[in-house]
């Protein structure tokens, strides 16, 4: 149908005379299948399949791009075992594959032939010690361990410095790709060991250029020295000699003399030389609201900070407080505006629970045994005062408005500008000591 099948001075039906089968034809001329100019008897462009009786079957076809070719056939069927042999033109015929037998077998070191014939033993020579490889030397195989210096970076250079003196370790840096020298702490056979160094000087350990050096545990950064000398527990850039921080957690500092054969006083020390400017030492607490990278203000009635005098209550080491000294903000700190007032505390007998004793308000007045004191002394109770039988003091203008009590509990008041104690019942009548 169509163009699939061409004749060239082809006759259908008879040739010499005889006459196609019913289901076949004769084709006298060359013919072709997939190509419209055969030039041989069967030209075929495409695969020609061979199709089994039953099911199956197998395809030929020539390269698509190429040279074309001829190849002839034998024309009798081979014998068991041979195969199709080409002679180089185009000419195929059956042969027997030449079989043989290993006869002889040599190497070359490191490689040696224990048995040479049909069936050879070839080995690699053994080394003479564990741990050695087989290594080029430039003209032979040798048996070596492989050295430091075989080894090359990532610009296939040697990483390693030319020397080091004795003493000095390596270090890597990834800059370069490269070892160099560094002296270690306690020398080439100690190093920074675990458990301590019997170095017999003092040693350095740190930086020589402008970086920080830190302790870690845990793969967190605990204690940092900047190259300003300042130190940083839980912060790794201290703004002080000595910044200790925390994040949601009660930071603090202990001082603890653990046992004591003799009196001891554990203690805080704050020195200043002041030279000849008038600076002094400071002990000083802050409480801010919001956090260190977010603040807010102080509330009213928020603890700026409190100093605790504590006491052991028991054998296992617990303690109560006996008096504690805190301040208070007494409104809303602004930019303008930060009023506080000073409780001080102390525990009654038989009770463990400190009470205010008293206040000093922001105004300065003091009250005893009152929190809200409306006189500079305002005291809640009673107040005691020694009887004198002389003055106690040579009144003047220094002393004014000072009191004393005579031993006839009259009550005495220095009148600065008459330098002369009078009664405060009539602020005239000489005060009579006896």
């Amino acid at each position: 149908p169509g163009s699939a099948l061409s004749a060239l001075n082809a006759s259908f039906g008879t040739y010499a005379s005889t006459a196609a089968p019913p289901n076949g034809l004769i084709v006298s001329g060359n013919a072709g299948f997939g190509i419209s100019n055969p030039t041989n008897p069967i030209d075929v462009k495409g695969v020609i399949r061979f199709n089994g009786l039953t099911s199956g079957g197998i395809g030929m076809t020539a390269p698509s791009t190429g040279a074309s070719g001829t190849i002839t056939l034998p024309p009798v069927d081979g014998t068991n075992g041979q195969v199709l042999k080409t002679n180089g033109a185009g000419q195929w015929g059956w042969v027997t594959p030449v079989s043989g037998t290993v006869t002889s077998t040599t190497a070359t070191a490191p490689l040696s032939v224990a048995t040479g014939t049909t069936t050879p033993v070839v080995s690699i020579a053994a080394g003479t010690v564990a741990g050695q490889t087989l290594r080029w030397n430039g003209s032979n195989w040798v048996s070596t361990k492989m050295i430091y210096t075989d080894l090359v970076n990532s610009s296939a250079l040697s990483p390693w410095p030319a020397s080091c003196t004795a003493g000095q370790g390596l270090t890597y840096s990834t800059v370069s790709d490269a070892f160099s020298c560094v002296t270690l702490v306690g020398g080439a056979t100690s190093g920074i060991a675990n458990g301590g160094n019997t170095i017999g000087a003092n040693i350095s350990i740190g930086t020589n250029d402008a970086f920080s050096a830190s302790l870690r545990t845990g793969g967190s950064d605990r204690l940092t020295i900047t190259s300003a000398g300042n130190v940083g527990i839980g912060t790794t850039s201290p703004g002080t000699l000595l910044d200790v921080q925390a994040s949601d957690f009660s930071a603090g500092m202990n001082v603890t003399n653990t046992s004591s054969t003799s009196s001891r006083f554990p203690a805080i020390y704050v020195k200043n030389f002041m030279g000849a400017t008038t600076g002094s030492p400071a002990f000083s607490l802050y409480n801010m609201g919001g956090s260190s990278t977010s603040p807010t203000a102080l509330l009213n009635n928020r603890n700026l900070g409190s100093v605790g005098f504590y006491g052991a209550s028991d054998t296992s080491g617990n303690a109560l407080p006996g008096a504690t000294i805190k301040a208070v903000s007494q409104q809303a700190f602004s930019s303008s505006a930060a009023g506080t007032y000073l409780a001080f505390s102390t525990t009654p007998l038989n009770t463990t629970a400190v009470a205010e004793a008293m206040r000093i308000d922001s105004t300065g007045n003091v009250g005893i045994g009152t929190t809200a004191p409306q006189a500079k002394l305002d005291i809640n109770g009673f107040m005691r005062m020694s009887t004198n039988t002389a003055a106690p003091a040579a009144c003047s203008a220094t002393i004014n408005g000072s009191l004393a009590l005579t031993s006839l509990f009259t009550t005495c008041a220095c009148k600065g500008a008459s330098t002369a104690w009078v009664s405060t019942v009539d602020g005239t009548t000489a005060c009579v000591w006896q």
